[in-house]
């Protein structure tokens, strides 16, 4: 017949409730235990209807819990409607700069080739519709994938999981985001404009999986954003490479599922094409700490091999002077993943899409997947110790005046004329306004000339002056007997009526 927390009794002794409190949500016990009083927002929560939410969340008495997405504290990050704290990041210096060498970048220069792979080819997806693409810019392409030493001189603190592999490993653990803002970095290093530009930006660059509960080979980790706008593949700082640009310097020139030479399914075989010139399960076995299962199906603690990357430029290059393209670690690309175009193009390029290209293959990757047309997709804030990326930069054209004719005349000089807008853009479905010919064609934007036919033309395609003067007669008279015939057809009496 009393009141009592649950846990709890009456005492007939002592007139009231005895026993540990059994508190439900939104209150907590009190110092003795013995009764439940409202809880003390603490870590950041805050009040919210009598309970405690984190910052942005609402109470849900329906849910009976917070619901929506929380603005987190510094040093925390959202994670399934919480925030939970991350590991502190020790204040570290970057390592000094060394500037870009010519040497370590290879150009590409403009071209066609045909991306995609035929259908026949063994081991083909879906998604790799063979296309004609066609290459108008001039591209320096980095050697090698970017390194762990690379990375340090320009963020304090390292990523990657292999560590001990060494510095000219590749850099992994790099979700999109962070490579974009390190090409970022290297632009302003080298004195060049930056090509993105970022919004709302939030935790720690080069955290790598620092979150509790995220495993080491993949994670999201803390650093995110939520936009990043890109200045065009004209920008002269450093990018990432697009999708095309990626398998045009992959290809270099071959129509083989690789550049070593033809694949066919089968391991054995295949060993042959590809251990020279990729790292990837079969021959990417390390003995340092912190090596991994080679297979994705096995667990660290089981006895087989433990795999991981290699230092970069230990394979066979491409016949342009590429390495590590297919192996080692897969490589971030600029595109949203989306399907490739039925027709020819130039430039292709996706702007737009919730996840982001990866192409190329890694040190745990089956090697039927190392084809140079094989296509992977990740969300840009994903985290993998198989991931990495690679750098690019459009070289500046410099406009010239056609060689190979005569300074023309005001009457033979070619019109440009503006692309219309409705029709299927050539340069990635960015829409781009021409302007007057001065001589120079911009990259990657086709020009459309109208010219006046000359002489010769004019002169073969009039008729004789006879001819011409009895057929103008009958037109002549026919357009008086139309004009007549109107005439009284509205001066006709009977229309009045």
């Amino acid at each position: 017949g009393h009141c009592c927390w649950r846990g709890q009794a009456w005492s007939r002794d002592e007139l009231r409730c005895v026993g540990l409190a059994e508190c439900p949500n939104g209150l907590e016990r009190s110092d003795d235990g013995e009764d439940c009083l409202k809880a003390k927002c603490r870590g950041g929560r805050i009040p919210v209807s009598g309970r405690c939410c984190w910052p942005g969340q609402k109470w849900s008495a329906k849910a009976n819990r917070c619901r929506g997405t929380p603005k987190c504290p510094t040093g925390h990050v959202a994670r399934s409607g919480e925030c939970l704290p991350v590991t502190y990041f020790t204040p570290k210096k970057t390592q000094p700069y060394q500037r870009v060498k010519d040497s370590d970048y290879i150009a590409l220069e403009p071209g066609v080739y045909t991306r995609g792979s035929p259908r026949r080819e063994p081991g083909r997806f879906r998604n790799e519709t063979a296309h004609t693409a066609a290459m108008t810019r001039r591209i320096l392409l980095k050697k090698t994938e970017v390194t762990q030493g690379e990375w340090l001189q320009l963020v304090p603190h390292n990523p990657s999981l292999f560590v001990e592999c060494g510095q000219d490993c590749p850099v992994e653990r790099v979700n999109w985001y962070e490579a974009l803002e390190w090409l970022n970095r290297l632009s302003v290093a080298e004195g060049l404009t930056p090509c993105y530009s970022f919004s709302k930006c939030t935790g720690d660059l080069g955290g790598g999986c620092r979150v509790p509960g995220e495993g080491p080979r993949t994670c999201v980790g803390d650093f995110l954003c939520q936009g990043v706008s890109f200045k065009g593949l004209d920008c002269p700082g450093y990018r990432l490479p697009t999708e095309a640009e990626w398998e045009y310097a992959t290809r270099a020139g071959t129509a083989t599922s690789t550049y070593g030479g033809n694949l066919t399914a089968t391991p054995a075989k295949d060993a042959f094409v590809l251990d020279p010139i990729a790292w990837y399960r079969r021959n990417s076995k390390v003995n340092y700490a912190a090596g991994q299962a080679c297979s994705n199906q096995l667990t660290q603690l089981t006895a087989g091999p433990q795999c991981g990357t290699h230092p970069v430029g230990r394979k066979a290059p491409t016949g342009w002077g590429h390495v590590d393209l297919l192996g080692n670690v897969m490589e971030w690309v600029w595109d949203g993943y989306g399907q490739y175009p039925q027709r020819s193009a130039v430039n292709p390029i996706n702007q737009f899409g919730l996840e982001r290209v990866i192409r190329g293959g890694s040190w745990a990757t089956q090697g039927r997947y190392l084809r140079a047309a094989v296509r992977s997709r990740l969300a840009p804030r994903g985290r993998n110790s198989e991931l990495g990326f690679r750098a690019a930069r459009t070289v500046a054209s410099k406009s010239a005046r056609p060689t190979g004719s005569k300074t023309s005349s005001a009457k033979t000089s070619p019109k440009t004329v503006t692309a219309p807008q409705g029709g299927k853009n050539t340069d990635g479905g960015i829409p781009k306004t021409s302007t007057s010919h001065s001589g120079a064609r911009p990259s990657g934007v086709p020009i459309f000339i109208e010219r006046k036919p000359t002489d010769s033309a004019a002169g073969s395609s009039a008729p004789s002056s006879k001819k011409a003067k009895k057929t103008d007669s009958k037109k002549k008279k026919k357009i008086k007997s139309k004009w007549k015939k109107a005439v009284k057809l509205k001066v006709d009496p009977s229309l009045s009526q």
